[in-house]
């Protein structure tokens, strides 16, 4: 399979993770001395509400029902990029799942366009953070939540609950494990994803950006915050060009 990006897949990448990764290769705290061009095209923003960042000053951009703030981590990863604002373009947008990737999305405050529209050949840099709605990870929260909250209720004033794991048996039933299969189906229309962006900007790099390890790469990497995890991994070629066909 031909590909312009090293990304270890499983549902989704983290990139922290992949940052933590670099964190290997360094000597002490300096950035690597061997580093790679700086992206001088566009750079694409495409996700969910993690990477719009719903509730950060300032919300900007449109449509308002987005939430998208002019500091969630693409836009700081523009700035430090030095990227023009006609080089950056965030489409992210709270409630995205992955099929909002390539049609509109309706909000409560206008439509979104396709996220992927944005993206073409003229692109070089593109973040994507998406998934957790194509699971309903904040709905399996709730859930988990009022289960344990029960648990602990039925335990202090009534009779001992039977279930030590009441959040795992409302999603565990005769072996099959629902949330498994959710991930696995989401890491599934993750790579058609991928397929797609490589198809309409063959020379871009891609940063699949997740929720895990942030705050262990930003200590381990003495960063202040997650826009300068992604130049760090840029600058550090962490993500590097392979040749058509392989």
């Amino acid at each position: 399979m031909r590909t312009r990006t090293r990304l270890g897949l499983a549902a989704a990448v983290s990139c922290a993770a992949l940052v933590t990764a670099v964190g290997l290769g360094r000597g002490g705290g300096g950035v690597a001395s061997s580093l790679i061009a700086l992206p001088n095209r566009p750079h694409v923003a495409l996700g969910d509400s993690y990477t719009a960042a719903p509730k950060v000053p300032g919300q900007s951009g449109k449509p308002a029902g987005c939430e998208r703030s002019d500091h969630n981590y693409p836009a700081l990863v523009a700035r430090e990029l030095g990227l023009k604002q006609a080089e950056f373009r965030d489409l992210s947008c709270s409630g995205a799942t992955m099929a909002d990737l390539s049609a509109a999305q309706s909000t409560h405050q206008g439509t979104n366009p396709a996220q992927l529209s944005a993206v073409s050949t003229a692109t070089r840099l593109v973040t994507l953070g998406i998934g957790g709605n194509d699971i309903s990870f904040s709905s399996m929260i709730t859930t988990c939540v009022q289960a344990g909250l029960r648990y602990q209720l039925e335990n202090r004033f009534g009779d001992p609950a039977p279930d030590k794991a009441p959040c795992k048996a409302r999603y565990l039933s005769d072996g099959t494990d629902d949330i498994a299969a959710r991930i696995e189906a989401a890491g599934g229309r993750l790579t058609g994803v991928l397929h797609d962006i490589e198809r309409r900007a063959p020379e871009a790099r891609v940063f699949v950006v997740g929720r895990s390890h942030i705050q262990r790469a930003l200590t381990k990497l003495g960063a202040r915050d997650r826009a300068q995890l992604v130049v760090i991994a840029y600058q550090t070629g962490l993500v590097r060009p392979t040749p058509r066909g392989t």
